[in-house]
């Protein structure tokens, strides 16, 4: 054990003993978690207030390459990966993506090998949809951008092949009528409206698509910001959906994004929720929140207040940032211009394992291996600096 660790245990003791707290064999104070050290090791510029990001391998080089949108310039900027974890600007960049895009899905929606992009155009009833060559260059799909009935605008978008036709589908938020709304897609770009269902109330910022329940069948899952809870709409493969038992799942208030990560290691999938009141006018505590998939589909909270991350946590990402194992969290901190990793200890309470500092006003949060080295790095994107900072493990 490092020093460090030592006094951290030593710590624990005496703070426990103050307390007047009897220890008993399992109750004993543990070491800290060590994992990698993180560093910002780039800030690469880019449009004005860029906001939400995602990495994929846009060029098949085996690499990942990123992609930031900007709200204020109405476009994405496409950044390719050299496997270093340095990225240079491609051919064309940046490419229109419509009124302030917000969020990113990721996926092949025509028939070439290409990763294609759908983006979730705020403070209009639009999506744009952008197909790729392969290079790194988009251009609009046909009949992008698409109209959506959701109010009072799109805020988050996904994708999963919801009917089980082979092509991929999306879906939106609508905020304002708890409601989300699903989008066939015809496997050559184009899409069009499915179905309207009723979420939570509110649900709000990050609609997201995986399969929950692991069916083998895609759900849609939305943090709800006035329900205080998180909902999961099982889907059935072939394009309908029903609540999922116990749906929606008492989250803490003001839940504004959601991910999914065995966080335990039992191969079950749980789920990881930003709690941000304020940075939403409300009352509770700023931080995160995680729901543990229980034997019969459920879920269940951690505990009964959010982990403090920092001020106004923003958006999620996970992976295995500390190289044991199990599935870590990075929290996006908009207000405290950092970003947190977070685990699962062994007694199943989270904790912060790391704070770093990346910047102002840190919103889009990604993660994955950008150096080839085994190691799981992040990006954010610091929307008061036009930046990207990229963030290697070492």
């Amino acid at each position: 054990m490092s020093a460090s660790s030592a006094w951290a245990v030593t710590r624990c003791r005496i703070q426990r003993a103050l307390l007047g707290v009897l220890l008993g064999g399992t109750a004993a104070c543990a070491p800290a978690a060590e994992g990698p050290a993180f560093t910002v090791t780039e800030r690469i510029r880019v449009g004005e207030s860029p906001g939400a990001v995602a990495l994929a391998d846009l060029n098949a080089d085996g690499r990942l390459d990123l992609i930031v949108a900007s709200e204020r310039n109405h476009d994405v900027t496409i950044l390719l990966g050299d496997g270093t974890g340095r990225f240079i600007e491609a051919s064309g960049s940046p490419f229109a993506a419509g009124n302030m895009p917000n969020d990113i899905a990721v996926g092949r929606f025509n028939a070439d090998t290409a990763p294609d992009i759908a983006i979730a155009n705020h403070e209009t009833d639009h999506l744009t949809v952008l197909l790729g060559d392969g290079s790194g260059r988009f251009q609009p799909a046909p009949g992008s951008p698409i109209r959506v009935r959701v109010k009072p605008h799109p805020h988050g978008i996904a994708t999963a092949d919801f009917d089980g036709d082979g092509h991929l589908d999306l879906v939106t938020d609508g905020f304002e009528t708890d409601e989300v709304q699903v989008l066939r897609g015809d496997g050559n770009g184009g899409f069009s409206a499915h179905a309207i269902l009723r979420v939570g109330r509110h649900p709000y910022q990050r609609v997201r698509a995986w399969d929950a329940n692991r069916d083998g069948s895609a759900d849609i899952v939305t943090a709800n910001l006035r329900g205080a809870s998180v909902t999961i709409l099982a889907g059935d493969g072939r394009g309908g959906f029903r609540e999922a038992p116990g749906s929606p799942f008492p989250a803490n208030p003001f839940p504004t994004a959601v991910a999914i990560g065995d966080f335990d290691g039992d191969r079950r999938l749980d789920l990881a929720v930003a709690n941000s009141p304020s940075n939403s006018a409300g009352q509770g505590t700023d931080g995160l929140t995680v729901l543990m998939a229980g034997d019969s589909g459920g879920y269940r909270m951690t505990g009964s207040t959010p982990l403090a991350t920092g001020v106004a946590p923003t958006q999620l990402a996970v992976g295995d940032l500390d190289g044991d194992g199990h599935d870590d969290i990075a929290v996006s901190n908009m207000n405290s211009g950092t970003a947190i990793i977070a685990r699962l200890a062994a007694d199943r309470r989270l904790v912060v394992v790391a704070t770093i500092p990346v910047g102002d006003l840190p919103k889009g949060i990604a993660v994955g291996d950008l150096d080839l080295d085994g190691k799981q790095d992040f990006v954010v994107a610091n929307n008061d600096d036009a930046e990207v900072a990229v963030v290697l493990a070492r």
